[in-house]
């Protein structure tokens, strides 16, 4: 069995994401009321121009479109999403930011592009004219060929044009790529960075190493931010009640919490896939929520945790 890491709630220092000043509702909705925002959603139509791999499995083979997520995220008190690619198809990217230009609920779009490409700079410049719900760039390394593509030359230079257009880089690894992560973070200083779902830890396996081991190294050495989503898909799809999720991911939520710290942590339920997991979107809110009160993350941390952080992080709109 894993061992449980203790959480001890600390903040972490002040570090390089964008300050509330950014926010283009001031952090808040109604007077008293802070943002809630689920940081990764996708969109998708079946049988359109842009397919993508979580589209083979049957939970998943139909359309998720805005209308289908509304009441979801009214349930439980949702503000705005983002937006995150699905499809390795800059296509993809601009369809989305017209989406988000035609939906209140899109705050922020996270898209892709080519990083090897030699045009990176341009690319961005170009989507960024297209429209400004742009903040983030993203890819999917643990389905590319090259399990170090992360160390190649040209994608340092890419990461640099992301750097320089000032948008977040994000992206989804295997646990055993993590410390490469680390190597290409440290050749471009200054780059603001998510990881995705929760650094993505076999937890049908229970594994604790190399996961534990790279979250410390990250969290003490960058200033990085995580998504805390993803578990429920890396079962085997069975549902469980919400107190075994709870019990399941316990010790993975408070070694996140403690070595990224509060300010770091971002809530996101990675629908619709969160459904490849034998869950739901008001599930997962639930099982974050209880998780949150079992660590005593409460206050500011707990408003930062379930959306202020990602509020500031994609300049939310």
């Amino acid at each position: 069995t894993v061992s449980r890491s203790p959480c001890c709630g600390r903040i972490e220092s002040p570090h390089a994401w964008p300050s509330k000043r950014h926010h283009s509702l001031n952090n808040t909705f109604n007077t008293g009321h802070t943002m809630r925002v689920d940081c990764h959603i996708h969109f998708w139509e079946m049988g359109s121009a842009y397919p993508n791999e979580a589209q083979r499995f049957d939970v998943l083979k139909q359309s998720f479109m805005p209308p289908d997520l509304a009441p979801q995220m009214q349930a439980c008190g949702i503000d705005r999403v983002v937006l995150v690619q699905a499809a390795r198809m800059v296509e993809e990217t601009r369809y989305y930011l017209d989406l988000a230009e035609r939906h209140e609920q899109v705050g922020a779009v996270v898209g892709w592009v080519d990083l090897e490409a030699p045009d990176v700079p341009e690319t961005l410049q170009a989507l960024r004219t297209h429209s400004g719900y742009l903040q983030g760039i993203r890819e999917v390394i643990q389905s590319l060929p090259d399990k170090r593509w992360f160390l190649r030359p040209a994608v340092i230079e890419g990461l640099k044009a992301i750097r320089e257009a000032d948008l977040v880089w994000e992206f989804l690894t295997l646990s055993s790529q993590m410390m490469d992560s680390l190597k290409a973070l440290e050749q471009v200083p200054g780059l603001r960075t998510v990881y995705d779902h929760s650094c993505k830890p076999e937890v049908a396996q229970q594994e604790w190493e190399p996961w534990a081991g790279a979250v410390h190294e990250i969290g003490a050495n960058t200033d990085a931010a995580v998504k805390l989503s993803g578990l429920c898909e890396m079962l085997d799809g069975s549902p469980l009640t919400n107190e075994q999720r709870v019990e399941h991911f316990k010790p993975y939520v408070g070694h996140l919490l403690e070595h990224f710290g509060p300010r770091r942590v971002l809530f996101a339920t990675n629908w619709p896939v969160v459904h490849r997991g034998g869950c739901d979107y008001a599930g997962w809110w639930q099982t974050v929520n209880t998780l949150l009160d079992d660590f005593g993350i409460q206050g500011a941390e707990r408003d930062g945790i379930l959306g202020e952080n990602a509020a500031g992080v994609y300049r939310v709109r």
